[in-house]
């Protein structure tokens, strides 16, 4: 029998003692698996959502992660939990919490310029994509002056989405409106 015919079986035997697991709640109660499962269902369909990830963490533990829906509907590519996504706007609370627990621990200054926890002049990293760094910044050192506080605040001064260009608008343009 080859790795992946087990890997399927323990992946099938896994699935029915998950159903009866329950998983804890903030206020101490518990929830079962299959009507957790049942009502991500229920509010994906209600919703009209073609495809969901979700995972609840909790003391560095899964308790339950799944994928409802599809990648690529007009394909119906089915959605892993191993995609990626945008977390985009709702990442926002988990990350200031994250700052936050940083701050407390004294790991992180709120009012010190980023800049200053980076090896590297922030220009000089190199992402994937070329959209991604910040080489537009080499000469331009407003962004050593950026704190936590200012990103937490949307007050950095940085567009959002600044590498679109949609509009026509260029990165020379908006730096004229950039910190001062």
């Amino acid at each position: 029998m080859n790795s992946r015919i087990y890997l399927t079986l323990l992946l099938f035997f896994l699935s029915f003692s998950l159903q009866a697991q329950s998983i804890p709640r903030i206020d101490g109660s518990t929830i079962k698996v299959d009507e957790l499962d049942a009502q991500f269902r229920r509010l994906q369909s209600a919703a009209n959502v073609h495809g969901i990830s979700i995972a609840i963490v909790s003391s560095d533990r899964i308790f339950f992660q799944k994928s409802y829906g599809y990648l690529n509907i007009k394909t119906r590519q089915a959605l892993e939990h191993t995609h990626n996504f945008y977390a985009a706007s709702l990442s926002k609370p988990l990350f200031a919490f994250m700052v936050m627990k940083l701050v407390d621990s004294g790991e992180l200054d709120l009012d010190k310029p980023l800049v200053e926890y980076l090896d590297d002049p922030l220009p000089s990293y190199k992402f994937k994509h070329g959209y991604e760094g910040y080489q537009e910044l080499e000469n331009d050192d407003r962004y050593k002056k950026i704190t936590a506080r200012m990103c937490l605040a949307h007050t950095s001064g940085f567009p959002n989405w600044r590498y679109i260009s949609n509009s026509g608008i260029n990165m020379l343009k908006i730096k004229q409106i950039w910190i001062r």
